[in-house]
């Protein structure tokens, strides 16, 4: 039998496969570049019409945190804030402050950016493809005449997978893809530099562009740190021919050693030990239980072939998997697992003579794989998007062996990998849906992980962010049956609670969390809200006080401690809160409102009509604020003055009972009647119940009487 994959020539008798590979499927084939115009069309075609129906998808989960909420990437002029809000990942967060730049929160270009980004990948895959098949181990062999068929079908596989959706449709995953493409193109450009015939001055470039691209993806995502290793196993498998001895006379050793210690070095010096820290429960809302390196890399073990198996059949996908942490190597699954994995890579080493492509493919699996399931503890076990780059090393085995598998009859495995790919494109845009809205996205994780908290935190969220309080109260408190160790869920239905107006509950809530103070201070602003409305102001007046020890520069705490004093009567603090709230936000309304309010009680009445008219002129429409000043001027002896202002609060509110009751009184003093009996008589349309109303009614009725 030949053995084609182990860089031997054919034997005798055999025709090889001509050096340019314009053969596809017959002789005769049309010109090569038709050819790839060709594919070019249809995995752009194939991407666009799986992924264009989800443009207008709202964003999601960690999207709110990295770009809806993240003020650090709103200013493109403030490097250092948006270099360093996420250190490891500098490049790829650079490309969403772009799209923030140009195009602010229209949701539409990060996606178009995504998509394409995908399209991309795919397209590099097909060259570096068609560069391991025109490498000097493998451009002899019988299948190297198919390789830009191989390489087409490889991507196409690529693009069409179900498992790629969460890294194109989820948008903060560009991270992930960016990191792909940088170091899928590092790749192919050292293929490309170290394949036999390039000048000198074309391959100290493309070397170039290796070490430039390692950096960009290196600084994209962590996973990036093992290009080295992957620039090795290409070096090993496709470009050496003879046995490799390591002699420290040769300069390409002494560059791998001199590369592998860089590495080393900056590694040393970017990370500290901590990464290899325990991550405590109650920072693992994905998981339950602490994560150590131990659990978490036995975790993996089962994870690793959860991903094989959702490459092979990728159905029930899911955002959020419910996942146990293994404890012991030798629970049955964990056991099982490794052993399968154990399998797999001395399967790896065992073909590599006999089929180096397989044997690549599984390696590379496992190189690419190893920084996100490996004793390095992250908070969520599992994530569909880390199989994105390691998933080149499947499709390339896929398409590989059906090719092999077909020999002579080539046209049949591209029919197989055409019908495939066809089934994956439908499954991937079917499984693109679920991506439509925060509701259909948490609604599908609840289906398939019905006993995890963190999907009904997420959809409680949702409702959160739409008002639908009680719903969102309904999936805090589920998420709380199924595990009440997170803080997190507390505090959220605390808010609410208070948004609601369960005061009590909602102190119950803040009060359960308090000892993750440190981590949640703004449980002091929401437990003050709660205890200033249930009269318990003291102990108002002694959560603000923490809070905005910690959080010195939040205008609404202050506000509110201002209307705590305002309520006890202690007038001159509830200036100062209301004045420091205006340093801190000189357009606030009700920082001014509140504070002409407290002059109006202390009886500065000229700083109570200052006030009300820094107010208005915020807010021209402010029906209180020139009650405010109306009242202010009344007692200031300015009864015409006063009415006019009573009148604009009522021109705003014509539903204002006390502009009316006290408009009335402003035409009693001036002893028109009639007007005065017109306002009391509305004052009382609008509160029957009301002695004063009422009172004052019966004597200007009295007057007009007269």
């Amino acid at each position: 039998m030949r053995k084609s994959f182990s860089g031997r020539k054919p034997p005798a008798g055999r025709s090889r496969a001509p050096e340019n590979g314009r053969p596809l499927y017959k002789r005769g084939a049309d010109n090569p570049n038709r050819y790839y115009g060709f594919g070019f069309v249809v995995i752009i075609m194939t991407a666009v019409l799986i992924y264009s129906g989800s443009l207008d998808y709202s964003f999601h989960f960690d999207d709110y945190q990295n770009i809806i909420d993240n003020t650090k990437i709103h200013d493109l002029s403030d490097v250092d804030a948006w270099w360093n809000y996420s250190a490891n990942r500098p490049v790829s967060m650079f490309s969403l402050v772009l799209n923030y730049h140009f195009h602010e929160l229209d949701v539409r270009y990060y996606r178009l950016v995504n998509i394409l980004i995908h399209i991309i990948n795919a397209l590099i895959i097909w060259w570096l493809t068609f560069l391991i098949f025109s490498s000097p181990v493998l451009k002899h062999t019988a299948i190297a005449r198919h390789k830009r068929a191989i390489g087409f079908f490889t991507a196409l596989l690529f693009v069409s997978h179900p498992l790629a959706t969460q890294s194109v449709t989820y948008i903060v995953q560009r991270h992930t893809s960016m990191a792909a493409m940088f170091y899928l193109l590092s790749v192919s450009m050292y293929m490309k530099a170290r394949l036999p015939g390039k000048a000198g001055k074309l391959r100290y470039l493309l070397f170039f562009g290796v070490l430039v691209c390692g950096i960009l993806g290196m600084l994209s995502k962590e996973n990036a740190y093992t290009l080295p290793f992957a620039l090795l196993l290409v070096e090993v498998c496709f470009l050496q021919t003879k046995r490799i001895h390591f002699s420290l006379k040769n300069y390409r050793i002494i560059l791998l050693i001199t590369g592998f210690l860089g590495i080393v070095l900056f590694l040393l010096y970017k990370f500290s030990l901590d990464i290899f820290d325990p991550i405590p429960e109650t920072h693992c809302l994905g998981t339950a239980g602490t994560i150590t390196p131990i659990n978490y890399l036995l975790t993996q073990f089962r994870v690793i072939v959860i991903y094989i198996q959702l490459l092979i059949l990728p159905v029930n996908q899911n955002l959020d998997y419910d996942i146990a942490l293994s404890h012991s190597f030798f629970e049955l699954g964990t056991l099982l697992s490794f052993l399968f994995l154990t399998f797999l890579f001395l399967f790896s080493i065992y073909i590599y003579n006999r089929n180096r492509v397989i044997s690549f493919g599984i390696l590379w699996f496992f190189i690419t794989l190893s920084v996100e399931s490996s004793f390095i503890p992250i908070a969520d076990v599992i994530f569909e998007h880390r199989t994105y780059l390691p998933s080149f090393g499947f499709f390339l085995i896929i398409s590989t062996g059906l090719h092999m598998l077909f020999r002579d009859k080539i046209a049949r495995a591209a029919a197989v990998l055409m019908l495939l790919a066809l089934a994956w494109a439908v499954m991937a845009h079917e499984r693109n849906k679920v991506w439509e809205s925060e509701f259909t996205l948490w609604n599908d994780v609840i289906s398939k992980s019905p006993d995890k908290a963190r999907p009904f935190v997420n959809r409680g969220s949702h409702y959160r962010n739409n008002q639908q309080w009680y719903k969102a109260i309904d999936d805090y408190t589920r998420a709380i049956e199924i595990s009440s160790k997170y803080p997190i869920i507390f505090f959220r239905r605390g808010v609410a609670y208070i948004n609601t107006e369960q005061w009590y509950k909602a102190i119950d809530d803040f009060t359960g969390i308090e000892n993750f103070s440190s981590e949640y201070p703004i449980i002091y602003y929401y437990r003050g809200i709660a205890y200033s409305r249930t009269g318990q102001l003291e102990k108002a007046i002694y959560d603000y006080d923490r809070f905005v020890r910690v959080r010195s520069e939040f205008d609404l705490a202050y506000i509110n401690r201002g209307t705590t004093y305002f309520d006890l009567g202690d007038y001159e603090k509830a200036i100062a809160d209301y004045i420091r709230a205006i340093e801190l936000s000189p357009g606030s309304v009700k920082a001014r409102l509140n504070l002409s309010k407290a002059y109006f009680r202390q009886g500065a009445w000229e700083k109570a009509v200052e006030e009300s008219a820094n107010t208005i002129a915020l807010d021209p429409n402010n029906a209180s604020a020139f009650f405010v000043r109306g009242g202010a001027l009344h007692n200031l002896g300015k009864p015409e003055q006063a009415i006019e202002n009573y009148s604009k609060a009522i021109d705003s509110d014509p539903g204002y009972f006390s502009a009316y009751l006290y408009r009335g009184d402003g035409y009693m003093q001036l002893g028109q009647w009639s007007k005065a009996l017109a306002d009391y008589n509305m004052a009382v349309q609008i509160n029957p119940d009301h002695h004063k109303a009422q009172a004052r009614r019966k004597m200007a009725l009295q007057r007009v009487s007269q």
